[in-house]
């Protein structure tokens, strides 16, 4: 049985909107804990990171930095903004990608309402994690890492049910995005 017409663009919308609000609820415009006074600093400075240098992060914040700079000035709280943004982004990529992975295992062609709700609370339930909530609430580079593993998995996915080439770019900027980070496994 097919799934009602907006189901799945509600249960997406969801998966950004739950995450992001829990973060930023929760946030704070402090340093939290292990290497965020490091990144900050790096990323304020355009400087390079303890081993392996996380370059594609740097490079990120400091043009999401720019960007909100025209609206906020605090660099703590921009920084912190980037990482709810990009975890709660993941956690949409991951719905998006688990909703793949069950229609190919399932071998079907529309997704039916169990295969999106199991989608959406599988991505929310690790969105919503203790782990996670802390990759999206304070700066540090896990939450752009994640970012790129989901994106890979969505665009490897989206392949693999509809072989166009634009899903391979996504597949192919997530695997990039990783390997010019931290590293593309965790």
């Amino acid at each position: 049985m097919r799934a009602p017409k907006y189901l799945h663009l509600i249960l997406l919308t969801a998966c950004f909107i739950v995450p992001f609000a829990h973060y930023y609820l929760t946030s704070t415009d402090a340093l939290m804990f292990d290497d965020a006074a490091e990144f900050a600093l790096v990323i304020h400075l355009g400087s390079i990171a303890h081993s392996p240098g996380t370059p594609a992060y740097i490079l990120g914040g400091m043009l999401w930095n720019s960007l909100l700079s025209f609206f906020h000035s605090d660099l703590i709280s921009n920084l912190n903004l980037f990482s709810a943004v990009l975890v709660s982004a993941a956690v949409a990529l991951l719905y998006l990608a688990l909703r793949n992975f069950l229609l190919l295992s399932r071998k079907q062609l529309e997704p039916d309402s169990r295969i999106l709700f199991s989608a959406a609370f599988a991505s929310l339930a690790f969105g919503l994690g203790t782990v996670t909530w802390s990759w999206g609430n304070t700066i540090v580079v896990f939450g752009f890492q994640v970012f790129a593993m989901s994106l890979l998995l969505y665009g490897l996915t989206s392949w693999r049910r509809d072989p166009k080439f634009r899903f391979l770019l996504i597949a192919g900027t997530g695997w990039a995005l990783g390997l010019g980070n931290h590293h593309l496994t965790m």
